[in-house]
């Protein structure tokens, strides 16, 4: 049965509860919890049948591929193989983008098998980073807590339907957001900058690249 914990606003994830939940996460569990843009499900990027779970109760295409969540910049360097300058890096990151870059070697071979890109998050989120400090891989795989094609949560009401899936959910009430999910920027191309999906942050997006002299389809 899920473990429901209503934290509210404002109220820090103790050592007990992140020690906790990552326990779960290291057993193979999925989480739901709050992002820096909608609620997200989150596993341990070395779990294997998280990574399925995942996919099973979001009723997902297992060709569609997830991406990954870091607590540094040193981690996006771990598993992306980084084409751009540390300067754009650091200034998009952390922040609500998902940036995609061809896998390094330390991605799982289980991880999106079919493609040799991955798609990489690090952002202001104090309860991902205080998971991510405390677990042993410093790495989740974060995807939206919706079914698939459905429209993105922004309270735990929103996804009622994968409650039962669940090992846990960090409710934090409604998000004082405007339901955007990212903005993804696929970097892979050698001499091409796609953006795959207009979402939060995009117009800071265009004015930032555009003061490096760089333009995106």
């Amino acid at each position: 049965m899920v473990e429901y914990i209503k934290l509210g606003s404002g109220v820090e994830i103790n050592d007990d509860l992140a020690k906790e939940l990552c326990d779960c996460l290291e057993k193979d569990g999925v989480i739901a919890l709050p992002t820096d843009t909608v609620y997200g499900l989150a596993c341990d990027i070395k779990s294997f049948r998280g990574i399925t779970s995942i996919y099973e109760m979001k009723q997902r295409k297992f060709d569609k591929p997830l991406c990954i969540c870091v607590n540094s910049i040193r981690d996006v360097y771990k598993y992306a193989d980084v084409n751009i300058s540390k300067d754009i890096l650091e200034t998009l990151l952390p922040g609500c983008y998902t940036l995609i870059f061809k896998k390094s070697v330390n991605v799982p071979k289980y991880l999106n098998p079919d493609i040799d890109t991955i798609g990489i998050r690090f952002i202001y989120n104090n309860d991902i980073s205080k998971i991510l400090s405390n677990l042993d891989s410093e790495c989740i795989v974060l995807s939206s807590a919706n079914l698939s094609n459905n429209g993105n949560s922004i309270r735990p009401d929103d996804f009622f339907e994968i409650w039962n899936s669940l090992s846990y959910i960090l409710d934090r009430e409604e998000l004082d957001l405007d339901g955007d999910s990212s903005t993804i920027i696929d970097f892979s191309g050698k001499n091409n900058i796609n953006v795959l999906r207009n979402g939060k942050g995009y117009n800071y997006l265009l004015h930032m690249l555009d003061n490096y002299g760089i333009n995106i389809r």
